[in-house]
């Protein structure tokens, strides 16, 4: 690929869990990039993504890696992980999904039923019109040039 930076290491994809390439952009920034057989390219430019990379790769030695401009020092966090409490940081508590996030199903469709039938709309006047005039028009145009 054109543009394509080589590999400063390799990582397990957040996807797909197999090992990935870290790739590190040239310009501003200096951002990470996660690059998967399997999944493709992964470019999340934001703090929490370039921090977890920046932690979790493995970095080929004899090869110079500029930390990106917003990785911070701040626990990376993964879902169904333990982190701080927002209210007390002593105590940590699990991600939970919330059991009731899953969108409601509607029933709209039958497999079983008959499909109906869509009926063409009625052709209208408007064309026969058109076409009626144009006949006239033609006939006004080749009774004034016999004349």
């Amino acid at each position: 690929m054109a543009g394509e930076q080589k590999a400063v290491g390799t990582i397990n994809c957040f996807c797909c869990g197999e090992q990935a390439e870290v790739r590190q952009a040239a310009a501003r920034g200096r951002h990470l990039y996660i690059s998967c057989g399997n999944c493709g390219t992964m470019q999340g430019q934001k703090k929490v993504m370039q921090t977890r990379i920046w932690k979790e790769a493995e970095f080929k030695q004899g090869i110079t890696v500029v930390k990106p401009s917003n990785v911070t020092d701040e626990p990376c966090v993964k879902a169904g992980e333990l982190l701080p409490s927002s209210d007390n940081h002593d105590s940590p508590e699990k991600i939970q999904p919330e059991p009731d996030s899953q969108p409601e199903a509607v029933d709209d469709f039958d497999p079983d039923s008959e499909p109906e039938e869509i009926q063409p709309e009625p052709e209208t006047s408007s064309k026969k019109g058109w076409v009626a005039l144009g006949i006239i028009g033609l006939a006004a145009v080749g009774g004034a040039l016999l004349s």
